[in-house]
């Protein structure tokens, strides 16, 4: 099955998940916002439809000054579904979306609600490190797993075990942008910061992992060579932890 076919059907698992809760007549909110405006711009189409231009603004205010978590998970398959197209909304991105879940005490919901969340994530994790660096983003949903609680182990490995080029370069990418956060408590970038010890762990190992230095071998003669560079500076980032270590 097509990546983008495996990302659909989780998707569309996710609105039939989330269909039982209704679209909201009214919004509570603060009286820094204006509900009755937010309203109209979420309720002026049918939700599978809703621009991101409705949809941002009123994602990143949810729950926190805007509506509560039902409302929230009326409109969440959606919000999901535009994520990956870099809308530019801030409230349209996996970490952001991370950030809702979590204040909305989400893996205190359904069973059923929890699985289609989890499985958009994996999907769109699986497609993003697929595309060239520039095309998409695909470090940001292993970040949101992280902070979702969502086991990486077996994400790790499938990421390691994918031998699309892009999968691999972004391997280097992540190692390029991560691994000193990683190591140093000083320097843990706020993404990591909330995310448990045994998940940093858990990467911090993979990372330094003989697989990992395996795979960046493998890639570096076949990768453009404008894009050698990131394999490269990879294995020095690798050296100067494993010395330090």
């Amino acid at each position: 099955m097509h990546p983008h076919d495996s990302l659909q059907r989780a998707f569309d698992a996710c609105y039939r998940a989330f269909s039982v809760y209704p679209r909201p007549l009214v919004f509570h909110a603060s009286p820094l916002r204006n509900p009755a405006e937010i309203l109209t711009a979420v309720t002026s189409a049918p939700l599978r439809e809703l621009s991101s231009e409705k949809l941002g603004p009123y994602s990143s205010y949810a729950m926190t000054t805007v509506g509560g978590v039902a409302d929230y998970k009326h409109f969440l398959p959606r919000i999901l579904e535009l994520a990956p197209q870099l809308t530019g909304q801030p409230g349209l991105d996996a970490d952001a979306i991370a950030f809702r879940l979590n204040y909305g005490k989400w893996r205190e919901w359904p069973e059923i609600e929890q699985r289609a969340v989890e499985a958009v994530y994996r999907e769109a994790f699986s497609l993003t490190r697929q595309q060239h660096i520039g095309e998409a983003e695909a470090e940001p949903w292993l970040f949101a797993m992280a902070q979702l609680g969502i086991p990486l182990s077996d994400i790790l490995e499938n990421w390691l075990a994918d031998r699309h080029e892009n999968s691999g370069l972004r391997i280097a990418e992540f190692i390029n942008g991560s691994i000193k956060a990683l190591h140093s408590s000083r320097e843990r970038q706020s993404v990591w910061k909330d995310v448990d010890e045994g998940t940093v762990q858990v990467v911090r190992t993979w990372m330094l992992s003989p697989r990992v230095s395996e795979r960046l071998v493998s890639i570096l003669d076949s990768v453009a060579t404008t894009d050698q560079w990131i394999v490269e500076a990879a294995f020095d980032e690798i050296s100067a932890i494993q010395t330090t270590s």
